[in-house]
């Protein structure tokens, strides 16, 4: 006879399995995270053995880190290197992915001890959550930053957002919360069986749990509501296709390009998108932390949105130029974010890519005073790098602040209160005025961030270029080393 395995049992069971995925999964990605911080720590000792003068360390984020020898740091080694008589600068790329300033100021202190840097580059804040309360660094938020499932999770909460970056992860207050959004949203359907949001709701709800019969019942509920609801017929899309009937999914997505008339292409898109964040278990049980951690009951809605974004993204680069336009102004409709300066932002790259380059100019004009509306001095951006300034000025070194490319450093500015003592880096005429001239993607790899996004090699060069200018008139004239530019 089989021995009968109890409820309590089957739990231990799982969470012991839970406990062994998690852990291989840290062991993998600490693993891989050593190689590529090995991989980059070996081209800065390289650079470091030539015993060259000066010494620039440049933090960051994926903007920084990324590119191995087409890396924006490497590349300002070369420009500042060859246009002087001798080898004058070691630059030092100590970017991390998926980063934000809090954790950059955290180990900035140990890094200046050990590289010693005549300079500090910063290209920050990208990845900051706008309004977030200063970091705590109690004894459990360090040990669950420093783990490589806590910041893939963060990873992939940011893509689903438009950015890098989220609030602390799951705790067991997490699971209470999600049980009772799921019992308000049970009441509301309990009072009135057409209240076809709350249905919906909670049929993406059980869909993100991984319930798919619970979740195909409500969604077929909220269809019959509203035959043209797009949030159901996705959902059910998403159910027949970890149903394994490739068939009904794609009916379902055909009839809610029918609904919202962006044109089929196009839906397909943003059904890939949406489906995206349903399509394996790990996906599932992060899809349940973003309805766990947003209190309101439109958390579809915000992911549908997020979705049309991201697609519209996709065909800009793809240059299906009115799909990405349809998918923008309808994705627009929805609540939640992404932000209208987000909005502006892509709007003005499909007008910079059909060669319109007065509505690229006004569309971006848009979205900078839009942004302007929304940075206050209070934000964690300000705060760290307010922070970094006054730690760089106890030791005595210059501070290169850098805005990323296409945003105004007017913000910086304002940030950092126009100290005299620190070269500020403008990056958006020497942009705006490149891509008069050629493509988007000739400089930009996607529009992460709206109006731009990772640099190509040639966009990390012509960062690279302006940064030199900046610190070749100013800092390295200061130090004695002029170039023989």
């Amino acid at each position: 006879m089989k021995p009968h395995t109890s409820a309590s049992q089957k739990v231990v069971l799982l969470l012991c399995g839970l406990l062994v995925a998690l852990t291989l999964l840290e062991v993998g990605l600490r693993a891989g995270g050593r190689a590529f911080l090995w991989m980059q720590e070996r081209r800065n000792r390289a650079s470091l053995r030539e015993g060259r003068p000066f010494r620039i360390l440049c933090i960051g984020e994926s903007t920084t880190a990324l590119g191995g020898e087409d890396a924006y740091p490497k590349q300002l080694e070369r420009v500042l290197n060859e246009q002087a008589a001798r080898p004058l600068v070691s630059v030092i790329n100590r970017g991390v992915p998926a980063t934000d300033t809090a954790e950059i100021l955290a180990r900035l202190p140990p890094m200046l001890e050990q590289y010693r840097p005549d300079a500090v580059v910063a290209m920050i804040g990208i990845n900051d959550v706008a309004g977030a309360s200063a970091p705590e660094h109690t004894a459990t938020r360090q040990v669950l930053a420093s783990m490589r499932v806590y910041k893939l999770a963060r990873f992939a909460w940011g893509l689903t957002r438009g950015r890098y970056a989220i609030p602390p992860p799951p705790t067991p207050r997490f699971e209470a919360e999600v049980e009772a959004k799921e019992r308000r949203l049970r009441a509301r359907v309990a009072a009135s069986a057409s209240d076809e949001g709350a249905v919906v709701e909670l049929g993406t709800l059980y869909l993100a749990r991984g319930r798919l019969e619970d979740a195909r019942r409500l969604l077929e509920q909220a269809r019959t509501l509203d035959p043209r609801s797009e949030l159901a017929l996705l959902g059910l899309a998403i159910v027949e296709q970890r149903r394994g009937d490739a068939q009904l999914s794609d009916e379902a997505i055909d009839a809610a390009a029918t609904a919202t008339g962006v044109g089929a292409a196009a839906q397909r898109e943003v059904a890939r998108e949406y489906l995206r964040f349903f399509e394996s278990e790990t996906a599932t049980h992060l899809t349940t932390l973003l309805f766990g951690s947003i209190p309101s009951d439109d958390q579809a809605s915000r992911m549908l949105k997020t979705a049309y974004f991201h697609a519209a993204e996709r065909c800009t680069r793809e240059r299906r130029l009115d799909d990405a336009e349809a998918l923008l102004h309808r994705g627009r409709t929805l609540p939640g974010e992404p932000s209208e300066d987000l909005y502006y932002g892509q709007l003005a790259l499909v007008a910079q890519a059909r060669g319109d380059q007065r509505a690229f100019e006004e569309r971006l004009g848009r979205a900078r005073t839009l942004r302007a509306l929304r940075e206050e001095p209070s934000t964690p951006t300000a705060r760290n790098y307010r922070e970094l300034r006054q730690l760089l000025r106890e030791r005595g070194i210059p501070l290169v602040a850098v805005q990323y490319p296409m945003r105004s450093v007017d913000s910086l500015r304002r940030m950092l209160h126009d100290d005299e003592g620190i070269v500020f880096v403008d990056n958006e005429a020497v942009f705006k005025e490149a891509l008069r001239a050629a493509p988007y993607t000739e400089y930009f790899a996607d529009a992460f961030a709206g109006d731009f996004g990772h640099l190509t090699p040639k966009g990390n060069r012509l960062l690279a270029a302006n940064v030199a200018d900046a610190i070749r008139g100013t800092i390295l004239d200061r130090y004695g080393l002029r170039s023989s530019r």
